[in-house]
């Protein structure tokens, strides 16, 4: 499962790269295509809404939160405070950091975009993942609790 974690954290880093350039775009990238894709219902406003909240409160009550989930799947308190954010563990998401870099770069190839058109085509519709995310997190908070 580690490797799996790795991809999908240098990918997300990658992705984010990806769209602070088409917002801010600088020097030697395009713009965004013109005219506006369909906008968002109530439904992904209220999943996006919902899943930003919960990545603030993980941010802000992230030790306490691990404390509790650690007593619920494990049915005693943490030995010690996890340093979430030390110096050690954010220099460990430094190779992530450069393989999202290397990701984005390779989506700029021409080979990495015919990749991105045959992965875009298989995607499926943003409101199904956001619905099925949710779910998945509301069905894991069932079986914690």
């Amino acid at each position: 499962v580690y490797p799996l974690f790795w991809i999908t954290g240098f990918l997300t880093i990658a992705s984010f790269i990806k769209l602070g350039r088409m917002f801010l775009p600088g020097r030697g990238y395009r713009s965004l295509p013109p005219g506006p894709g369909p906008l968002p219902g109530r439904l992904e406003n209220l999943v996006v809404g919902a899943l930003a909240l919960m990545c603030l409160a993980t941010g802000v009550y992230g030790v306490p939160l691990a404390g509790s989930l650690h007593v619920m799947l494990h049915g005693r308190p943490l030995d010690a405070t996890l340093p979430l954010f030390s110096a050690g563990s954010l220099l460990k998401t430094l190779p992530l950091v450069l393989f999202g870099i290397l990701a984005w770069r390779l989506v700029l190839t021409d080979r990495g975009r015919k990749i991105s058109v045959r992965a875009r085509a298989l995607a499926p519709q943003l409101r199904t993942v956001l619905v099925f995310f949710f779910a998945g997190l509301l069905a894991f908070a069932a079986v914690a609790y």
